[in-house]
């Protein structure tokens, strides 16, 4: 069975939620990464674009954490191995 991720569509647009997350707090790298149940380095890569992509907990877990629907951060699916095969399947244009 294939693992279908979950492309993040804007890292600044989740940078920009982080900042203004739920109960007026702004959210750190390391608070991300605890609420989505990833590491910091993953978090990390996730803000900057260098890994793109996140499976389904992940995404549901962070859109909850920042309060928003899932589909105002994620968008396409795409699954783990066309990314293996070809990294660059795995970025946005």
């Amino acid at each position: 069975m294939l693992d279908h991720r979950l492309r993040l569509a804007d890292p600044d647009l989740l940078r920009r939620l982080m900042r203004r997350a739920p109960g007026g707090k702004s959210l750190q790298v390391r608070d991300l990464a605890s609420g989505a149940g990833v590491s910091r380095s993953k978090a990390g890569a996730l803000l900057t674009g260098a890994r793109p992509t996140v499976d389904q907990r992940t995404a549901d877990r962070i859109a909850e954490l920042l309060g928003v629907h899932i589909g105002a951060l994620f968008d396409d699916q795409v699954s783990a191995s066309t990314v293996a095969d070809n990294p660059a399947k795995g970025h946005m244009p």
